[in-house]
């Protein structure tokens, strides 16, 4: 199976800082022209509310604050794009206003995977690095899960039927356009680019 057609409209990047080490998250998402800060507000599934996109970041990353330190991590940007005729062309942009909460120390190349499939049954992940690190481990369970990872998972994939307008769930998409639809485990490891890179053998 080749990779999906990129089809979906627009893309937010979320970038954040560990260590110096610049990390971004891309989201796809679609979006309609309205009153908010950026110009536009998400397009969301059915059953949940349109939201400002300039609201996104900060909203996503508070459920993630409490698993870096801002002796080492700051939460930067955010930048709105839109496909034309092949290429991303900018739309807005804007700052993080959340900041990190948690006492700790980070995991060099440390990977967080949060595994699901979307509404078509293809790979929809999302991918966290060097958070605090709970040791190399993989959860299937919502159960299992500690509290905050459980509020992670339902703004992913809505596991515990609480999530609203301003989750992912509500607004993601993957390349082929389509929605989220079931969350499958949540992996810890390391990852092998950032490990060349911060130089750990």
């Amino acid at each position: 199976m080749g990779p999906t057609p990129l089809i979906a409209p627009y893309r937010i990047i979320f970038q954040y800082t560990v260590d110096f080490l610049i990390h971004k998250q891309t989201f796809y998402l679609d979006c309609t022209p309205s009153a908010d800060a950026s110009g536009f507000d998400t397009l969301a599934r059915s059953g949940f509310s349109n939201v400002g996109v300039s609201t996104l970041m900060d909203s996503w990353f508070n459920l993630h604050k409490t698993f870096y330190d801002d002796a080492d991590t700051t939460f930067d940007t955010w930048v709105l794009e839109i496909m034309v005729a092949g290429a991303w062309v900018f739309v807005a942009s804007g700052v993080c206003a959340v900041a990190p909460t948690g006492t700790g120390t980070y995991a060099k190349a440390g990977m967080e995977a949060w595994a699901g499939k979307d509404t078509a049954n293809r790979p929809f992940p999302v991918y966290f690095y060097e958070k605090f690190f709970p040791g190399f481990s993989k959860t299937n369970s919502v159960g299992a899960l500690s509290g905050d990872n459980q509020t992670i998972s339902n703004a992913l994939f809505n596991t515990l039927g609480s999530a609203g307008g301003d989750s992912p769930v509500a607004w993601r998409r993957s390349r082929g356009n389509l929605f989220s639809q079931r969350w499958l485990s949540l992996v810890t490891d390391s990852n092998q680019k950032l490990r060349r890179i911060r130089n750990i053998a």
